[in-house]
């Protein structure tokens, strides 16, 4: 009766450590996926960047030739505040991928490393959203103010 009793301790124990560990995969899975779709978003986020500063450089040559007024100075405060926002945007997902040990995480106890890639997780929603605000936002004040 113990021997069975053991044997039954022993399958369970297996079984729960195989779906932890299963669980791990899932979740580092699912880390992965966000980023993938927010690399996606990188090159069109390089494209709008090189446009915003051609505008900048176009209001500051029109600046430099006398022509201003107060639509030029609120564009360009716009747009340098989208910019920056771009900038952020690419910066984030860089440092984030610095900083990323999904290797590490693996080598964890299963709670821990479920624990990591969840805060992980967290962190690349927050930043996708960020990000494509930012390239719905730059989007439309280009398209609304530049046509293109």
């Amino acid at each position: 009766m113990n021997r069975i009793l053991g044997i039954l301790i022993c399958s369970i124990l297996l079984i729960n450590c195989d779906n932890q560990k299963e669980q791990v995969g899932e979740m580092e899975t699912s880390v992965l996926q966000i980023h993938d779709q927010i690399m996606e978003n990188l090159p069109e986020l390089t494209k709008l960047e090189k446009i915003l500063v051609q505008k900048l450089e176009l209001i500051d040559s029109l600046e430099n030739e006398g022509i201003n007024g107060n639509n030029l100075a609120q564009n360009r405060l716009k747009l340098l505040e989208l910019s920056k926002n771009i900038k952020d945007s690419n910066e984030q997902m860089m440092l984030w991928m610095q900083h990323y040990n999904g290797d590490s995480a693996r080598s964890l106890p299963a709670e821990a490393a479920i624990t990591y890639f969840q805060i992980e997780k967290e962190r690349l929603i927050s930043l996708k959203l960020t990000t494509e605000k930012n390239l719905t936002d730059s989007r439309s004040f280009i398209t609304n103010n530049y046509g293109n």
